[in-house]
């Protein structure tokens, strides 16, 4: 207050010795003049308190790195918080500081800032220091997060970086609440449950939410959803520095391992489960009663999951990794990057391997082998699954052994050897009857209906599909009757029983979009709308589209391709014959990159197109409209 009042032209000798006159002379003062009254950086609420009284004539802006829920609740006070910025007006905000820079740069950096005006105002000031460096190289340097953190510490005023700004709000906190923000820096990523920061801590539930409060009063973690918290990317790195408990990553690990197989025992009809691991700490996993629950808890922690997977190779916890690849592998199948995909099963090929567990290295190496007929590398699924075979064989597991056996029977179908692979799954259809096991029969019924349908053989195929689809319903197999509705629609299509096949398509997507089942879900919207250009070319557009956006987001060039091929003929169909083209051209370029043979047929079809449209005036379609390929 004695601040205040020499402002305002009280000598030291004049001011009040008790607190009610300084009030006074100071509300006195402040009732002569038209003032905005600015108090930056309290501590809390009770540290503003007294001074209110004093400065109630005017108008008070009070900023603090909590909430001061006190002023709020109990004196009437708007509460302001500052959200990050939007894109755009983060980079307007750098721009002003370091000029008109590579309009890639400036978002770049805004990213790397996470939009947050603070780290926004010291990275401009960073990069204005230094001019004469390529804005290139600038943000380079500051991608590592420990520069990013220590960015700003220049000129005479050494402790303005987002570090020590970070550090103002973390020595406030209480105990509790800062051993939880450093834990959560251990966290594989700044996007986590009440229940995962739990685990990491080793608090009840209670306790954990209520330091959660206190950090969100601090303004250092938000919450996005019901149980859903965030915390942004350079608060998130801050913390893992301080972060001082490596039995932390255990906890998390077994805690989200043991959630992740209890997800794993309800989404997949298989009396071959991954191995539990014994736990060696005392976290409570997550369980379910539903599938439907169980997909939805995986859905939302398909990152952290993946990310928990590395980040469980990279502190040597070999037994949680081929575990985690295990469980996550019908989850990726469903809606994951294919490339995802194989990383996860080579560190669980790696980590078996390192512990010289046969059979689990077996299950990996199987696995690496699926993810690479998902990716059309044949040749490298047939030498990862002819290595898992004799391993299987050598430790007695019929049942991995007859998966394998069905997984080469693909490799040769898709290779065009259908023969050769109706003796690889016969082979293996004879295990798994022998065994009891309807759920891996029924999969290789379908697959016998892909090669009679290759053989174009389609009574023999509409057989065994309608046996796999019998046994997958007779044992409550969603996913799988989805599949294979999809592959009786394929069948009728290309019997030109355009009804039934649009009947089949639309039940299978029913199934696929319950069961969060993205590839077969665009693999059904592809036959789907491949039937109805003749009947209702203007659904196939959309229908095909739809396709072409999920497979771009799944990176599959392969079956992207195909989706391309379909959306340019519903085009042709509908008499949009720009888009159409534009398309073909799309389709075409993919073709070229993949090496794929159907260019030569493709090519064809634009030259036709484009005598077709020689004698048609008028302008092209908008080009933003047409959807595009994904560049790697």
């Amino acid at each position: 207050m004695n601040t205040f009042l020499n402002a305002l032209g009280t000598s030291a000798e004049h001011i009040p010795n008790t607190i009610e006159h300084r009030t006074a002379a100071l509300r006195q003062l402040l009732t002569e003049r038209k003032l905005l009254v600015v108090l930056d950086n309290v501590l809390d609420s009770a540290h503003v308190l007294p001074l209110l009284p004093a400065v109630s004539p005017c108008p008070v802006i009070v900023t603090s790195r909590r909430q001061l829920t006190k002023l709020t609740y109990g004196h009437g006070a708007e509460r302001i918080t500052v959200p990050v910025l939007p894109a755009d007006d983060a980079q307007t905000l750098l721009r002003k500081r370091i000029g008109d820079r590579p309009e890639a740069a400036i978002a770049e950096l805004a990213e790397l800032c996470d939009r947050l005006p603070m780290a926004l105002l010291i990275v401009g000031e960073h990069v204005h220091a230094r001019s004469s460096v390529p804005i290139a190289h600038l943000v380079n340097d500051l991608r590592q997060t420990s520069r990013l953190l220590d960015a700003g510490q220049l000129g005479d005023d050494l402790t303005v970086s987002l570090r020590s700004v970070f550090s103002w709000s973390y020595r406030a906190l209480s105990p509790s609440e800062a051993r939880l923000l450093r834990l959560l820096g251990l966290h594989p990523t700044p996007r986590f449950s009440s229940h995962a920061a739990a685990a990491v801590t080793g608090y009840s539930l209670e306790a954990t939410l209520h330091a959660l409060d206190g950090l969100i009063g601090a303004h250092l973690v938000q919450q996005d959803e019901a149980d859903r918290y965030s915390i942004h990317d350079t608060l998130h790195a801050f913390a893992a520095d301080l972060a001082d408990e490596p039995g932390a990553v255990t906890r998390m690990a077994d805690w989200y391992l043991r959630s992740l197989s209890n997800t794993h025992q309800l989404l997949v009809h298989d009396d071959h489960p991954v191995p539990e691991l014994p736990s060696a700490t005392d976290t409570t996993p997550l369980t379910f009663t539903s599938e439907n629950q169980a997909l939805q808890w995986c859905m939302a922690e398909r990152a952290n999951l993946t990310a928990m997977t590395h980040l469980a190779a990279q502190h040597g916890l070999d037994e949680h990794v081929w575990r985690f690849a295990g469980c996550l592998g019908d989850l990726l199948d469903r809606s994951g990057d294919t490339h995802v995909q194989v990383q996860i099963h080579q560190s669980g090929w790696n980590a078996a391997a390192r512990l010289d567990n046969r059979q689990a290295t077996a299950g990996c190496l199987n696995n690496l082998g699926k993810a690479f007929i998902r990716l059309h590398l044949y040749d490298k699924a047939e030498q990862f699954l002819d290595l898992a075979l004799p391993i299987f064989e050598e430790v007695g597991d019929v049942f991995g052994a007859a998966v394998c056996r069905h997984n080469l029977g693909t490799v040769y179908l898709e290779r065009g050897d259908p023969h050769r692979a109706i003796d690889a799954y016969q082979q293996a259809l004879a295990r798994f009857v022998q065994i009891g096991h309807d759920w891996s029969e029924a999969h290789v019924h379908h697959r016998l209906g892909d090669c009679y349908r290759n053989l174009r053989n389609a009574s023999a195929a509409d057989k065994s599909y309608q046996l796999a689809l019998a046994l997958r319903t007779a044992i409550n197999d969603q996913r799988g009757r989805g599949i294979t509705l999809t592959a009786l629609g394929q069948l009728h299509l290309e019997q030109d029983n355009i009804a039934a096949a649009v009947d089949f398509c639309q039940a299978s997507l029913n199934i696929h979009r319950q069961t969060a089942d993205q590839g077969n879900t665009a693999k059904a919207l592809c036959t789907l709308a491949s039937a109805l250009i003749r009947q209702s070319p203007h659904q196939a557009v959309a229908q095909a589209n739809a396709a072409v956006v999920i497979y771009r987001e799944l990176s599959d060039p392969y079956e992207h391709t195909h989706a391309l091929t379909v959306l340019a003929s519903a085009y042709e169909a509908v008499g949009e014959l720009g888009n159409a083209l534009d398309t073909w051209y799309l389709a075409l370029r993919s073709l070229d990159t993949l090496g794929d043979p159907r260019t030569a047929d493709v090519e064809l079809r634009i030259q036709n197109l484009r005598r077709a449209m020689s004698g048609i005036p008028g302008p092209r379609p908008d080009e933003a409209e047409i959807p595009t390929t994904q560049e790697n």
